[in-house]
């Protein structure tokens, strides 16, 4: 497959390592002609996944944690949020581990150029909350400890 064609993004969260993903580009023609999904790569599992796991998780695929850096992909990666696991938090792939209080993104240690924040966050509460998902409720982002468990998103590149 051409590297182009191998852009996309994986939805889902992780069952066990024998589970199988369903391709959901396939019978929804509208996502596929999404720039943030080239080809048929959305996929979806039913249940969270603690975020060591799901790095392996996504890099099975040869994808990583999705990394926002405008408010289109955004929008695109919310609307697949909303309509494959609604009220659901997502991780992606931001963090704030090396130096509390500066995010960036874990692929390429890029300070982040772009940010959904919930009002209020990144609050680092309980002094561990060093990880980023989009948040159940209003999916902005959020600022969690990295042992929780989460759908999570990826992307090709």
């Amino acid at each position: 497959m051409p590297k182009s064609a191998q852009k996309g993004v994986v939805l889902g969260s992780y069952v066990t390592e024998r589970s199988t993903l369903r391709i959901l580009c396939t019978r929804k023609k509208k996502l596929e002609s999404n720039p943030f999904c080239k080809c048929q790569h959305i996929y979806h599992r039913p249940s969270k996944a603690l975020l060591s796991i799901l790095l392996s998780s996504c890099h099975e695929h040869n994808a990583r944690l999705a990394e926002v850096h405008s408010k289109p992909q955004s929008d695109f990666l919310v609307n697949l949020a909303k309509t494959y696991g609604p009220g659901q938090s997502y991780w992606l792939g931001g963090r704030d581990d090396v130096i509390e209080g500066i995010w960036m993104w874990a692929s390429t240690d890029q300070v982040f150029n772009y940010t959904d924040w919930y009002p209020g966050e990144p609050s680092n509460s309980g002094g561990n909350e060093n990880c980023l998902v989009y948040g159940a409720v209003a999916l902005k982002w959020n600022d969690t400890p990295c042992r929780n468990a989460y759908r999570f998103i990826c992307e090709k590149e």
